[in-house]
């Protein structure tokens, strides 16, 4: 029970920095190190960030029991100490909504050369099924299968979709 109630604690710190109505865009990959390169282009990116609320360059760290999971014992297979990156671009006013978006993917992309291909689900947008199959790594194949023996009509498919081997067509 201490372990779920610490994890809600967690998950709900940055409850108010995320303002209702707000427009967000970000990017993440999975991060092993932050060596002297990664820090260089973490912070030009943070240089190059616009000065809007709710933007910022993230790191959350992994590691300790999350760790002492086996990859395969369930979806999510990235059990080494690392580091979830992304930028976060925040805005209000819809005007600096393309400045904004700009800057979270050249951050992005910019931190690509020390990011593992590798990413966290719940960090996803309309990426495409390539990022969703790096978010599942190796369990992608297991997690197609139960798709097709539990879901095979795909009726469950929204957020990060995984299809079933072979889709059902269903007539509604």
């Amino acid at each position: 029970m201490v372990a779920t109630r610490n994890y809600v604690e967690m998950q709900s710190l940055f409850d108010d920095a995320f303002t209702p109505g707000r427009f967000y865009c970000w990017k993440s990959s999975l991060l092993r190190e932050i060596n002297e390169g990664a820090a260089e282009v973490l912070t030009e990116c943070t240089r190059k960030m616009p000065m809007t609320p709710g933007s910022f360059f993230f790191l959350q760290q992994l590691h300790g029991a999350a760790g002492r999971v086996k990859p395969a014992e369930t979806a999510f297979p990235h059990r080494y100490d690392h580091y979830n990156c992304g930028a976060m671009a925040g805005w209000d006013d819809h005007s600096d909504t393309e400045r904004n978006i700009r800057w979270s993917r050249e951050s992005w992309a910019a931190m690509q050369p020390f990011c593992e291909h590798d990413a966290y689900v719940n960090d996803l947008g309309e990426e495409g099924e390539q990022r969703v199959r790096e978010a599942y790594g190796q369990n992608y194949e297991r997690l197609v299968a139960l798709k097709q023996k539990y879901d095979p009509t795909n009726f469950f498919r929204l957020n990060q979709n995984i299809k079933p081997a072979k889709a059902v067509q269903t007539v509604s």
